[in-house]
């Protein structure tokens, strides 16, 4: 009975500490960060980040109050639109973004997708953003203010 005053005391504390920020020993800075991230419809076929073979990559980004980054994921091109589900994390000075395509092996053609990510009340100056899509790690690019 003693043993499980113990125990239930241990839990009951652990749950206060990590309900009072001020007392809990780790950073929770990144809690205030917002993330959006989306593909900008249509296939890149003429004009903005396109290179001239589907497999080369491109990378644009901007880093002042808000990091927007601009990079392109290859993709079957049926629907052009919609297609992607994206998720992100961030690990002290590192974003994590995993790109899948969610509508794979519909047309027999490949597009190259301009997604748009962005981050705000980022805290670091600066970061490595690290992204992998189907075809594995997409890019690692360092990024600054």
């Amino acid at each position: 009975m003693k043993h499980n005053s113990i125990i239930l005391f241990g839990i009951l504390s652990l749950i206060v500490l990590t309900s009072c920020t001020k007392y809990w020993p780790f950073n929770h800075s990144d809690q205030d960060v917002s993330f959006s991230g989306y593909q900008i419809p249509g296939c890149n076929q003429n004009g903005g980040l396109f290179k001239t073979l589907y497999n080369d990559t491109c990378f644009a980004y901007t880093f002042d109050e808000n990091l927007t980054i601009d990079c392109c994921v290859n993709a079957n091109c049926c629907p052009d639109e919609g297609r992607f589900e994206i998720l992100q994390q961030i690990k002290n000075d590192t974003i994590f973004v995993t790109i899948a395509d969610t509508a794979a092996n519909l047309c027999n053609c490949i597009c190259n997708y301009i997604v748009h990510l962005e981050w705000e009340n980022l805290p670091k100056n600066a970061y490595t953003f690290i992204c992998y899509a189907e075809e594995g790690l997409k890019y690692k690019e360092s990024v600054s203010r």
